[in-house]
């Protein structure tokens, strides 16, 4: 089997939920120690950092070793050239196509005389609370960074991406046996009158609310006394963003001011938005390098983030673009290998010529 593709393989069967990607991570450390590259650079949050000394400007690049769930016991399995799960869970090429692709890169060009300066980090927790946001980016040389990490074909480059929070609200009430629910105060009811006031799903065509998670109640003959939500909101639109968490605090506000109730939302940063210009020099010389690989790279946008918008919120330019795989965090998750091939060509074009 060729390398690329085994290489893809080995990393789809490491379990790696967010929170626990270190047997990725020491997969990753022994496939490069063996080409002699230096993996001592773990954060406190597992992020792995890899400088490779060279001669040029210094180039970043990133790869999350996360997956979503169901991502526990995955066997991929390879159909008319096409890598799919087994169908009870993700496939996982989301992101580890593009760690595939950089490591066979790097095993190609270690060994390249006139040696291209590169930094690449390894990140935790992408898919969660983003485990790049405390991280010191102060230590970085690059001044532009590449994270393949958009759904589609090879040849999308995200122009746009949302500014995105994470939030979790406690409803609190009072509990009591259900034959005498005079006593208590009903957690859910709280939970129905906010659902009357909240426009939930595509609030405007830039701004998102959504509210994923659902939880409350100890017993089914009991008056449920909490109700926990988790969700975020998004938006392209900072403006509309800091709006819409503003409205949502004010409908919680509501509930606390009515006796024997309270409700408490915790905000979570996620990601800060990004714009890019079309026309700047650098995208120009990155559909340049697309060209030369018989590609034309598209522009679009993404209600979805990624390590680029922590990147570009640190003064680097960072370009998200499309890594080849569909049906990203579902069981229907899958990637043709010819797209994992060009994601490889690409990836070692950028180093040589960008």
């Amino acid at each position: 089997m060729n390398k690329l593709t085994d290489t893809f393989l080995k990393l789809v069967r490491i379990d790696s939920p967010s929170g626990s990607e270190a047997n990725v991570r020491e997969f990753i450390i022994s496939f490069l120690v063996k080409l002699g590259i230096d993996c001592s650079n773990i954060d406190q949050e597992g992020n792995l950092t890899v400088t490779i000394p060279g001669n040029s400007e210094h180039i970043l690049f990133t790869a999350h070793m996360d997956t979503v769930e169901p991502g526990r016991g995955i066997k991929p399995c390879i159909k008319n050239d096409v890598i799919v799960s087994g169908g009870n869970t993700i496939l996982g090429a989301d992101n580890k196509v593009t760690i595939a692709a950089l490591l066979v890169t790097l095993e190609k060009l270690i060994r390249v005389k006139n040696r291209h300066a590169l930094e690449i980090i390894f990140t935790v927790r992408e898919e969660t609370d983003n485990g790049l946001n405390n991280y010191y980016f102060k230590n970085l040389k690059a001044k532009k960074a590449f994270i393949f990490d958009a759904e589609g074909n090879v040849g999308s480059l995200i122009i746009k991406a949302p500014y995105i929070d994470d939030f979790e609200v406690e409803i609190r009430g009072k509990q009591t046996h259900c034959s005498t629910p005079e006593k208590g105060k009903n957690a859910l009811l709280k939970l129905f009158e906010i659902g009357c006031e909240i426009n939930l799903g595509r609030i405007s065509n830039d701004t998102l609310f959504n509210i994923g998670l659902i939880h409350g109640g100890t017993a089914t003959n009991t008056v449920p006394d909490k109700i926990i939500l988790k969700g975020d909101i998004r938006s392209f639109d900072k403006g509309e963003f800091l709006g819409g968490k503003d409205g949502f605090n004010k409908i919680l506000d509501k509930i606390e001011s009515k006796n024997g109730y309270n409700a408490k939302v915790d905000w979570i940063k996620y990601s800060d938005g990004y714009e890019h210009k079309k026309n700047s020099r650098y995208v120009k010389r990155l559909i340049e390098v697309y060209r030369m690989l018989g590609i034309t790279l598209r522009h679009t946008s993404a209600q979805s983030g990624s390590d680029a918008n922590i990147i570009n919120s640190k003064g680097i330019k960072a370009y998200c673009l499309s890594y080849g795989a569909w049906n990203a965090h579902t069981t229907r998750e899958y990637i043709a290998i010819d797209q994992l091939f060009k994601l490889q060509q690409i990836v070692e074009k950028i180093i040589l010529k960008y």
